[in-house]
């Protein structure tokens, strides 16, 4: 019962995450980022080729595909957004819709074919094998297995809301976040740094998507 218990939160914890990088993401730009989940995806492949496939530590995959995922959704933001930040909110809607393809298409490159090398020669479809440690474990809690990934969601979900919570109400910048999320044409009259709020909101829903 228990194990069933905290699979079930796990895999709340993990939509919980996804949906608080899309709304940061919505609330801080008014864009429905459909590539939310690929950016994260994306950024985990590229690390795990990084970091030598199998032999990747499962917490430095963590890391590094939140730190990329971060990098990925500024670029986003400076790339493709910020050009149409005056256009109706729909086309950044396709724009992010387009993301969503290229990155599922790199995402499949083969590396006899291509560049990236994410599939191993001859496998042409996913899921890729993934080392224990990067969350297919599990432990025993007073004599119910667990899987370490899903407490892993649950833990992260919790620091993740936890920051947040604190960044939004005891910060000054997390305040002008949430002035600009609230009308951005006041915020910008009131001097908050708009186009900041826009890459950071971009930013950090790339990194919870990693």
């Amino acid at each position: 019962m228990l194990g069933a218990v905290v699979a079930a939160l796990g895999d709340g914890a993990i939509l919980a995450l996804v949906a608080t990088g899309l709304v940061l993401v919505f609330k801080g730009s008014r864009v429905l980022n459909l590539a939310q989940g690929e950016i994260g995806a994306f950024a985990l492949l590229v690390v795990y080729v990084a970091l030598g496939k199998q032999s990747a530590p499962g917490f430095a995959l963590l890391a590094g595909a939140t730190l990329l995922g971060g990098v990925l959704g500024i670029g986003t933001e400076r790339l493709i957004m910020r050009p149409l930040v005056e256009r109706p909110p729909i086309q950044s809607t396709i724009a992010s819709l387009g993301l969503t393809v290229v990155l599922v298409n790199a995402a499949a490159l083969n590396g006899t074919d291509g560049v990236l090398g994410f599939l191993p020669q001859g496998q042409n479809s996913y899921p890729l094998t993934m080392p224990p440690t990067a969350g297919r474990g599990s432990v025993v809690v007073a004599g119910a297995t667990l899987v370490s990934g899903r407490l892993v969601a649950l833990v992260a979900t919790a620091a993740v809301g936890a920051a947040l919570w604190l960044f939004f109400t005891r910060t000054r910048f997390g305040l002008a976040v949430l002035a600009a999320t609230s009308d951005n044409t006041v915020a910008r009259i009131l001097g908050v740094p708009v186009r900041n709020v826009y890459r950071f909101t971009w930013g950090v829903g790339g990194m919870v998507s990693g």
